[in-house]
């Protein structure tokens, strides 16, 4: 179990404990009691993810690219304000990175993640894989890669104290694994989430683990 305690100029009563143990969180605020966060937080969800890169014909055009929607599916509650109950709802982003694909690798660019159904601040993070089991199978930005994803959240609560939650995950993906990967005769090629059940039925989302990495307090007018 860890005890993370965050304390700042005002008094140690405006810290928040957030208390970590098999994946459960409390979050207390000061003066409120503890937030309704006892159940373990689900993992999110990759519920799409694809890759293409050009075929390099003349006249084509040289960007690779990946795609994916990430779906975070807890309710937070920070608890009770004066008007109404502090939350962080669940959300759904779609990401995009492009890349030259004879001129660049995208490995530790950061993209934003953008869609209605979320009040935060999602980010995608393109690394090299660290699956170098198969000879075949390479690191590759569109066959063999890692993605870290990223997401801050922040409400107002009393007396004027903006609560800032950061989030981090990642995952793997790879052909064989969790991608099935496919080239045309106009040499393009392209992967997407392989399927669990033989025949392509069946979920294909990928789980990613996320943990609390970070977390800020601090005051809308300097003091509170």
């Amino acid at each position: 179990m860890a005890i993370y305690t965050l304390k700042s100029p005002w008094s140690i009563a405006a810290a928040i404990i957030f208390i970590f143990c098999n994946s459960q969180v409390i979050a207390q605020i000061p003066g409120q009691g503890p937030a309704n966060n006892t159940l373990p937080l689900r993992p999110w969800n990759i519920t799409r993810l694809n890759t293409g890169s050009p075929s390099g014909r003349p006249a084509s055009f040289p960007y690779s690219a990946i795609y994916a929607t990430i779906t975070d599916p807890n309710y937070i509650s920070l608890g009770p304000t004066n008007f109404v109950e502090a939350i962080f709802p669940p959300s759904t982003v779609d990401c995009t990175i492009k890349w030259n694909t004879y001129f660049e690798e995208p490995y530790n660019m950061v993209v934003p993640c953008t869609g209605s159904q979320s009040n935060g601040k999602w980010s995608m993070e393109v690394l090299k894989s660290t699956n170098t089991s198969e000879d075949w199978n390479p690191p590759s930005p569109t066959r063999n890669f890692r993605l870290r994803f990223r997401l801050e959240e922040a409400v107002v609560m009393n007396e004027g104290r903006v609560v800032t939650l950061v989030y981090a995950g990642e995952g793997i993906f790879s052909v064989g694994l969790n991608l099935d990967f496919v080239c045309g005769g106009s040499g393009v090629c392209s992967s997407g989430l392989k399927a669990r059940r033989p025949g392509g039925d069946g979920d294909r989302s990928v789980a990613i683990t996320q943990e609390l990495v970070e977390t800020r307090v601090r005051c809308i007018n300097g003091t509170c």
